[in-house]
């Protein structure tokens, strides 16, 4: 996981579609995500289900869809795509990768399902599960409706065993125990 994760404080839609998504596969698919369903940044780590027509997945610097974040911001470039998204959502615990880099498979921490499935639920009753007002909707707002608790999520996804707790409460800011 990358030391360069956006704090769910300045998520939008990208981050909550692409977390309503991985809720999805979760539920469906055994966690793995289909590539053709991701926007994947060009030069990006190539994923187990890309084939055939995987140009078509790829940005590009013309064509390019930054994420999108909190207050019409968005992220520069193309380095940041919706796999970059599903690690934001590992960095603070709401998601873990049991699978690999090249096939990755996602799971909820308990205190993740929470909060995913709130996400879900909030997206798919809001405008015809087209992501409406995710553009605002607010981290605190998650943070009340759910009582998510970052770092029990942490030591949840360490149990696991494939977080390094230590490790995972710095990239957080949170206090070492």
């Amino acid at each position: 996981m990358a030391d360069h994760c956006i704090p769910p404080e300045h998520w939008a839609r990208d981050h909550y579609s692409t977390l309503a998504y991985a809720m999805h596969c979760i539920g469906t698919n055994k966690g793995t995500p289909k590539s053709r369903h991701m926007r994947t940044a060009p030069g990006g780590p190539k994923r187990g289900d890309v084939r055939g027509d995987w140009a078509l997945h790829l940005l590009t610097e013309k064509e390019g869809y930054p994420t999108r974040l909190k207050g019409g911001k968005f992220v520069c470039g193309t380095k940041h795509d919706d796999w970059a998204c599903l690690e934001d959502c590992e960095a603070v615990g709401i998601l873990v990768n049991v699978g690999t880099g090249l096939i990755p498979r996602y799971v909820c921490t308990d205190e993740g399902f929470k909060v995913g499935s709130w996400v879900k639920m909030y997206m798919d009753t809001r405008d015809n599960g087209r992501g409406a007002n995710t553009m605002t909707l607010e981290w605190s707002r998650v943070l009340e409706e759910t009582g998510f608790d970052q770092k029990l999520a942490l030591e949840q996804a360490a149990a696991l065993g494939t977080v390094d707790l230590s490790e995972a409460l710095r990239r957080a800011g949170a206090e070492v125990a």
